[in-house]
């Protein structure tokens, strides 16, 4: 019996000594003496630090490190990063040196899109075929060891602004910026709301917004921001009272001066190699809103095809609660290609209160979501071999499938959309140039 315990003690032992129950080793970790910056010409060495979230006389592991850089590599002046360890002063120190390459002071945007719509539905809202293209060209200017100001000037207006990357020297991002408008653009666009023009508000020809940025990073992970913006501008409101096929009455609210005010909470989580260029890494990002819009008109009434002008005085009031969900996963194939699945859930609920003089109260209540599943096969064509290349082209293909629905009191609408994308994107130290084709099967519809 003595033996048979002894026995059995020692195959516990030595069980618990095998591979399967070893503990795994502890990544190796290294000691940073300091962190040092090259291959920069214009951006302070205190931006680059204060991003990576790295601080001398701690030890990370490389995974940390590679973190690190990829954090780096998401700052929009920057079009490459790349890392060494360098022995320090004494053995079990290192000294950190990060390699970055600049992108140039002056910068461009260019995103040329042809829509191929194909509807066999009987509620078509747009023609066949249909094309837009959007550009801007913008410049740098750096302000101080961590401060930029921009300007960008571009099809939709221009834009000022200032960055700061390490906001009361606690790695805060803090950005303020004005943008004018000189182009009309649906006030009522979340959620496709624009379709849904019981209450419609448009702001048109010369629109102001003021917005302020604030990112707090937990990690060289995770991200919390906040983004509040105050838009005013003219435009006008589209009214509807009953069916208009039946005698409806139609409003329109003209002469419109219109004021918005957003907040927006949102938390990011991001392991990607590349903001524009991913081959690895997940993205997840959920946020919560609202948005408050008030107006002031004068009405002009519509029966058929006989538009009215009056010198009645409307007030419009609107606020809406919104949350996004959204997530991405890339796997890389090969060296040059990649795969890539992603989610999209949108919900929002509108309370709108319409007050035509004495005449018409309007109020109404609605609800909105939205899905949206895709995948996504990426080649690189060049740039691949380079560690930190200064041209890099891309084509992409993917299908999308999505889905949108509307309810209010008096009203509901819905569509499902297949979607077939390919896409060309290019960018070298200059900026980015996308082409973007796209096939839209609509495969339902309703209202």
């Amino acid at each position: 019996m003595r033996h048979l315990k002894t026995f059995s003690l020692v195959c516990v032992a030595l069980l618990l000594a095998s591979p399967a129950f070893a503990a795994e080793p502890a990544d190796p970790t290294f000691l940073l003496e300091e962190i040092v910056v090259e291959g920069n010409r214009n951006v302070s060495p205190e931006i680059v630090i204060a991003e990576s979230l790295l601080k001398t006389s701690e030890s990370y592991s490389e995974d940390d490190l590679r973190d690190a850089v990829y954090r780096i590599k998401r700052l929009p002046f920057l079009i490459g990063v790349d890392f060494e360890l360098r022995k320090g002063s004494t053995r079990g120190r290192y000294i950190l040196a990060i390699e970055i390459l600049e992108t140039k002071r002056f910068f461009y945007g260019v995103d040329l899109r042809v829509d191929r719509q194909h509807d066999d539905t009987d509620f078509v809202f747009f023609d066949d075929t249909q094309w837009a293209l959007d550009f801007l060209i913008g410049w740098r200017h750096f302000v101080g060891s961590k401060g930029i100001l921009y300007a960008t000037l571009g099809d939709i207006g221009t834009q000022v602004g200032y960055s700061n990357y390490n906001f009361l020297n606690r790695n805060l991002f803090l950005d303020v910026s004005f943008e004018r408008s000189v182009i009309c653009c649906a006030a009522d666009d979340d959620l496709n709301r624009a379709f849904d023009a019981n209450i419609s508000t448009i702001l048109d020809d010369e629109t102001d917004t003021f917005r302020i940025t604030l990112g707090i990073p937990r990690s060289a992970r995770q991200l919390f921001r906040i983004d509040a913006s105050y838009r005013s501008g003219d435009g006008f409101t589209r009214l509807e009272d009953g069916d208009l096929d039946d005698g409806g009455l139609l409003i329109f609210l003209s002469e419109e001066k219109v004021k918005r005010t957003e907040l927006t909470g949102s938390w990011i989580y991001d392991t990607t190699d590349d903001p524009i260029f991913p081959h690895r890494g997940d993205e997840l990002i959920g946020s919560l809103g609202i948005r408050r819009t008030e107006s002031e008109a004068t009405v002009a009434f519509a029966f058929g095809d006989v538009i009215t002008d009056t010198n009645i005085a409307s007030d419009v009031e609107a606020t809406e609660i919104n949350a996004t969900l959204f997530g991405r996963r890339h796997w890389p194939l090969s060296n040059r290609q990649s795969l890539a699945a992603s989610f999209e859930l949108r919900l929002a609920n509108s309370e709108r209160d319409a007050q035509v003089g004495d005449l018409l109260p309007f109020q109404e209540d609605f609800e909105s979501w939205a899905a949206r599943v895709a995948a996504r096969h990426a080649v690189d064509l060049i740039g691949v071999k380079r560690s930190q290349p200064q041209r890099r082209l891309r084509w992409e293909n993917r299908l999308e499938l999505n889905y949108v629905e509307t309810t209010g009191d008096d009203f509901s609408f819905d569509r499902s959309q297949l979607i077939f994308g390919s896409d060309l994107i290019y960018r070298n130290r200059w900026g980015v140039l996308r082409f973007r084709l796209q096939i839209i099967d609509v495969l339902e519809q309703s209202s």
